[in-house]
């Protein structure tokens, strides 16, 4: 009997285990799936939002302006590289200089984006987008948007997926363990069938405590992960409001470079406070833009610098595979 009891035991957590790891597979998926979704749509935003400033720039020839629209994009958190081709697929403008005037690598995506207004492809590198879009003059500009570093990122979550899975197969292996043992093999001890005697109740008492003990200790670091995930976005949501306004100029951006919190006193480097908006939208001064940019490129390492007569300092912060960026003045 007893033996019996051990192996249901041992078939529940086998059996509950391979469900569980595969119901937390389907859970990275869906999280990974989700974040591809976001990203894209993130990217998209800025693409069309950018549209219509390098179809004035063409319009009068302002070359210099479009590669501005195209160094901004390919600035971007996500953007890996913004460039304009005609309809032979020729790279005629493009960030990285050595790509100028040659063909796009991969013919094919040429000619799937050539005559749609809009178009989204799939890029060369994994968990990477090839957006395009028809300008105004018959060329086409093309956004390279990948998702493969934040997908990267949440790559160990897989580990703490599967490992609370096992952890739950087995908390029920046990407990069933310990029910079948008190309503099934005790009873049998009482008429008289021993199998296994006070041996077996002391280990119950045991095995429950033991038990009881890994749950608190699973809740502790479960809490503990919580917290960490989320203090660096606590920070900026709770502290920066209270500083911003004893600054001529504060700005706090999150790991997207959205504004999470701003002040301008004198209206000279945003063009309004919107929370929540990204800070290609918002912003006034591209030089500045090009300063966060390498901030962002160089985190934790402040960077100085004078614009407007205003001394203006620049730090990104890293936590927990987050980033955010503050500006004050």
């Amino acid at each position: 009997m007893k033996k019996n009891i051990n192996l249901i035991s041992r078939l529940t957590f086998v059996f509950l285990g391979v469900f569980l790891c595969v119901c937390a597979w389907g859970v990275y998926v869906l999280q990974k799936s989700n974040l591809q979704k976001s990203v894209l749509s993130s990217g998209l935003l800025l693409a069309d939002s950018n549209l219509p400033a390098i179809n004035s720039a063409l319009a009068k020839s302002d070359d210099i302006r479009v590669l501005q629209s195209l160094e901004t994009l390919s600035q971007t958190p996500n953007i890996t590289a913004a460039f304009i081709a005609d309809s032979t697929g020729k790279i005629i403008l493009h960030t990285d200089i050595t790509k100028l005037l040659s063909q796009l690598d991969n013919a094919q995506q040429h000619d799937l984006a050539l005559g749609k207004e809009k178009f989204i492809q799939d890029g060369q590198n994994p968990n990477s987008f090839l957006y395009s879009a028809l300008l105004n003059n018959g060329d086409i500009l093309f956004v390279e948007i990948s998702a493969q570093q934040d997908v990267a990122d949440i790559a160990s979550y897989k580990i703490i997926y599967f490992a609370i899975a096992a952890l739950l197969a087995f908390f029920a292996a046990w407990i069933l363990n310990i029910l079948l043992k008190k309503f099934i093999l005790k009873p049998y001890e009482s008429l008289g069938l021993s199998f296994g005697g006070e041996d077996t109740l002391n280990g119950n008492v045991n095995l429950e405590d033991r038990i009881n003990a890994q749950k608190q200790e699973s809740a502790r670091r479960i809490d503990a992960l919580k917290a960490q995930k989320q203090s660096l976005l606590t920070i900026l949501d709770f502290e920066t409001k209270f500083l911003a306004e004893k600054f001529t100029l504060f700005i706090a951006l999150d790991s997207f470079n959205n504004v999470a919190n701003a002040y301008d006193k004198n209206g000279g480097f945003l063009k309004d406070v919107s929370v929540g908006k990204n800070i290609i939208e918002q912003i006034k001064n591209l030089e500045l833009l090009k300063v966060i940019s390498k901030s962002s490129e160089n985190p934790n390492e402040e960077i100085k610098i004078n614009l407007d007569g205003l001394n203006i300092n620049v730090l990104t912060l890293t936590s927990d595979n987050q980033q955010s960026t503050i500006i004050w003045a």
